[in-house]
């Protein structure tokens, strides 16, 4: 399911969420004839000349009452705050569909357990 999907974007400001669940994101402007499932991906992040490994999520927020696709990614095991004007990505993997979680801390639960799969995919 979009395996090995590569495309550029460009950063934009997105709406905080992720860096308050802990897991913080770099939200992208969706590119312009996008195609890629709605769900989590495990991928593979250029930015400023350095690889990560990211959770990337394309889709609504249905925890948040968000109904507009968005797009952004977690890299894995970063702790510094990087302000990139454009990310590099591929797509390795699909993980699973987007899901409406009854409550943050259950969104934050699986969260976690996204990035442990991803983590093991991409290692």
């Amino acid at each position: 399911m979009n395996a090995h999907v590569k495309f550029r974007a460009k950063v934009i400001k997105g709406a905080s969420r992720g860096k308050e669940l802990g897991f913080p994101t770099l939200n992208m402007q969706i590119p312009t004839g996008f195609d890629l499932a709605e769900g989590v991906h495990a991928c593979w992040v250029r930015c400023d000349d350095r690889h990560f490994m990211g959770a990337l999520h394309y889709g609504p927020a249905p925890v948040f009452d968000q109904t507009k696709p968005s797009l952004e990614v977690h890299l894995i095991d970063i702790k510094s705050d990087l302000k990139p004007i454009s990310l590099k990505v591929e797509i390795v993997k699909f993980i699973r569909k987007v899901e409406l979680f009854d409550s943050p801390e259950l969104l934050i639960e699986q969260i976690q357990k996204d990035v442990d799969k991803i983590r093991l995919c991409l290692t």
